[in-house]
């Protein structure tokens, strides 16, 4: 498969092992998850990034040692920061095991609103996150205060 490297505030995650993660529901909202994380020093000092990806469809974090992948497609698509995977099997074999059952609705019925996207997040000795959903802000953020 192939993906695209999405730039993110100090061009990536190797400084961070522990990165703060929050998955936000609120009241009829679609679900968000915000990951901030340390990204580079500078001459000021340390420099922070936020990534908050919304509305997530589902998202999972597996440790970076366990070392298993679903799809063998994916397996090489990986760095230490943010990539979209294009063509994704994931996001494919979500959309193949997806119906509507007694009113909920199925993946596929998001399809026709939103672009649904497959992002991965890898962190040094900490591990990857995959991350289906619409869209992500990226943004830089300022810990010091």
């Amino acid at each position: 498969m192939s993906y695209i490297l999405i730039p993110i505030p100090g061009g990536g995650t190797t400084l961070d092992d522990r990165p703060v993660v929050q998955v936000v529901s609120e009241r009829n909202e679609m679900v968000k998850l915000i990951i901030k994380y340390k990204s580079c020093y500078s001459d000021e000092g340390p420099r922070f990034g936020e990534l908050t990806f919304t509305p997530v469809f589902q998202y999972r974090w597996t440790y970076g040692e366990v070392g298993y992948k679903d799809f063998e497609s994916d397996a090489e698509d990986y760095e230490f920061g943010l990539i979209e995977i294009t063509d994704s099997a994931y996001i494919a074999d979500i959309l193949g095991k997806t119906k509507n059952y007694d009113g909920q609705r199925g993946l596929i019925f998001y399809k026709n609103f939103y672009n649904i996207r497959h992002f991965r997040l890898g962190f040094d000795e900490y591990g990857t996150f995959d991350i289906v959903a619409a869209d992500v802000l990226v943004r830089e953020i300022d810990l010091s205060a």
